[in-house]
């Protein structure tokens, strides 16, 4: 994937609608330049309204970012159809757009709570909405994916994700009246709080290092998770697995470079409760 394909205004809507077709895992690609990273940022929910976040999006100059990795839930529950839109989607959209407009990727990754995106319109906004993302920044491999399924004790979390997601629920979602389909989409939202919350209490540490082992293993040096809304990192035999905090809990982007990955100053939010630097080996527990 070329970085400099369309970087242009006049060259967006066509580069956004190929790489809208980009689907499931991303192709390896190097972003020349630091890559930022944005997870869980649940707006409309803990996360507030889409300003903040818009505003540190407009911040980003290709100078200094070459692409944006959303490691999903950007929003507290967003369902791949219009008749859900809230007013926090319908005002982060032209963010994403103009980031596209100065020449910056931008990447999505599904979350639990991100529902049938990759066939939606609001694809097109993205250069690619998939389930994970490979790319080196500053030389370094990086695999990122939201992480929702690495904890496979979980059964009756998985069980509803499988559900929720399924062939069949996306049928009914884009059949169903308008004001039912709100209903549900706050129905959903009160069962994601309570399906996995005994599972989340606490990191599961050994599910993340032995998914992030075997990822390792195919030529990534480290493993990039959302969804667990704390910072933890551990090193490991091949590489590292790292877990980045919940943008709503900060509010502040990861910035990943030649540099050692820091969280960069937050643009129009003070004060900027950006952690430092990760908990290394795992002394934070999930909120």
């Amino acid at each position: 994937m070329s970085v400099d394909q369309g970087t242009g205004p006049a060259g967006q809507p066509e580069r956004r609608a190929q790489a809208a077709e980009s689907r499931g895992s991303s192709v390896d690609s190097v972003a020349d330049g630091a890559v930022v990273v944005v997870a869980d940022a649940h707006l409309g929910g803990p996360g507030g309204e889409a300003g903040p976040l818009a505003r540190q999006l407009d911040d980003l100059r290709r100078a200094q970012c070459r692409r944006v990795v959303f490691l999903g839930d950007l929003f507290h529950v967003w369902v791949g159809d219009r008749r859900y839109e809230t007013r926090q989607i319908a005002e982060m959209m032209p963010a994403i757009e103009r980031l596209g407009e100065r020449g910056i990727e931008s990447v999505y990754i599904e979350g639990n709570r991100d529902f049938f995106l990759a066939e939606s319109p609001y694809a097109a906004r993205f250069d690619q909405v998939v389930s994970e993302h490979r790319f080196t920044s500053g030389g370094r491999r990086y695999l990122a994916v939201h992480g929702d399924g690495i904890n496979r004790e979980d059964r009756a979390y998985l069980f509803w994700r499988w559900l929720s997601k399924s062939a069949a629920s996306r049928f009914l979602f884009h059949r169903i009246p308008g004001p039912l389909a709100r209903f549900i989409v706050h129905s959903t939202e009160r069962r994601l709080a309570r399906t996995n919350f005994r599972h989340r209490r606490e990191l599961p540490r050994r599910a993340i290092e032995a998914f992030a082992a075997r990822r390792l293993r195919e030529g990534h040096d480290t493993v990039l998770l959302g969804h667990f809304h704390c910072d933890w990192e551990r090193p490991l035999t091949s590489g590292s697995v790292r877990v980045v905090d919940a943008w709503y809990q900060t509010p502040a982007l990861l910035w990943l470079d030649d540099e050692r990955p820091r969280w960069g100053a937050c643009v129009a939010i003070e004060p900027c409760r950006g952690p430092s630097a990760a908990v290394v080996e795992g002394d934070r527990d999930a909120a």
